[in-house]
Order: structure tokens, then C-alpha cells, then sequence
């Protein structure tokens, strides 16, 4: 199974949503783009500049493609399962998403919305932007704003995923209950769509 995680958008958490469902479900982590990855997630983790599709039916692959384009970018959007398109909700990063869906639907049919950063005291301020979203026909999820995500890839911090920052100390458990519930979601969608691909 090939997910991919992209955005022609630069910083709206391509590497830590990649980074953490590729660690969470035990798939290598491919990307193009500099990062600590490859030291947070040792052996496991590959950063290159020369992509190629690694098609492998023993194995399960997230790629992080950089905002970039880069060589072979199409042709491993062409062989992903699921393509996941992370955003923010600010007015450059939707018309960068919206153009990367469309883009997309070129070579992957099989797509999904990640929105990141939501500041659930606001959520009213979002609701136009989510329903405009919402009329790409792809499934959305969204991930409230949160320590858990940024903390996820810092190496001073053990590179421990959100799943595992959760299960190693009771209080971030509870700190962290409401985007762990919604990044649940998210990690259940991917992991469904590994099975299909076996």
C-alpha cells in the first residue's frame, strides 16, 4: 500500500502528519523534503531527492512530498492507494489546496482533506471555508491545534508520535483526549485502506 502525503501549500503539516501515521502503523517513511525523520525514525525513514515509486506488496509506504515539484511526483501519486492533502484554513493555503485536489484527481482518484490547526473556540469563523471544502466530494478530517503535533517530531522529545506521547504519560492522555479522538479517525481511515491494498 502507497499513501501520499501532499500539498503544493508548504508548511501545513505534510512532515508530521506523515510522520505520524507512518510510525504509528509501522509503514516506511519516504519524503523529499529536509526533515529529522530519518533520525527520529531510524531504519525506517528515508529522506532522498532522487524519488522513485517503491512498489512492494510486502511492505507499506507513506511518502512526504515536499510543496515542491520535484522529478516522479506524478508517478507516485499515479501508484498511491490514497493521496492525503493536508491544509490550513487561511485564504493562500485553500487556493493552494484546492488547486493540489484537483491536480490529484489527474492521477489519484483516491484522496483525502486533513485540516489542521482548528481552533475549536472559533469553529464558527471556519464553518463557510469547511462547507466550500466540502464540495470537492472528499472525505474531510480535522485536526484541532494542539502541542501533540509539533511535539511529535521534535527529537529533543524522543520523536514520540501523538499515539505514543498519549499511552507513555496519563496526564498528556487526558491533555490530549480531544485531538487524539480526532486523529484516531484519520489513523482508522489510512489503516483501512492498507487492508484493501493487501
Amino acid at each position: 500500500m502507497i499513501a501520499t502525503v501532499f500539498n503544493k501549500k508548504g508548511g501545513v503539516g505534510k512532515t508530521i502528519v506523515g510522520y505520524n501515521i507512518a510510525r504509528d502503523l509501522g509503514c516506511f517513511l519516504i519524503s523529499n523534503d529536509d526533515s529529522e525523520i530519518e533520525k527520529l525514525y531510524q531504519n525506517r525513514a528515508k529522506i532522498v531527492q532522487n524519488l522513485k515509486v517503491y512498489k512492494d506488496d510486502r511492505r507499506s509506504i507513506v511518502y512526504d512530498l515536499g510543496g515542491f515539484i520535484a522529478p516522479n511526483i506524478t508517478e507516485i501519486l499515479r501508484h498511491s492507494d490514497l493521496v492525503i492533502i493536508p491544509t490550513n484554513l487561511d485564504k493562500n493555503s485553500l487556493k493552494r489546496t484546492f488547486n493540489t485536489v484537483v491536480e490529484v484527481n489527474q492521477y489519484c482518484s483516491n484522496s483525502i482533506i486533513v485540516i489542521n490547526r482548528i481552533n475549536h473556540r472559533n469553529f464558527d469563523k471556519y464553518k463557510k471555508v469547511v462547507d466550500i471544502l466540502q464540495k470537492l466530494g472528499k472525505e474531510i478530517f480535522m485536526l484541532r491545534e494542539s502541542e501533540a503535533f509539533p511535539n511529535s517530531i521534535d527529537s529533543e522529545l524522543g520523536g514520540k508520535t501523538i499515539t505514543e506521547q498519549i499511552q507513555s504519560n496519563p496526564l498528556l492522555r487526558y491533555t490530549y483526549r480531544h485531538v487524539y479522538a480526532e486523529y484516531s479517525l484519520l489513523l482508522a481511515r489510512v489503516a483501512k485502506e492498507m487492508k484493501h491494498g493487501i
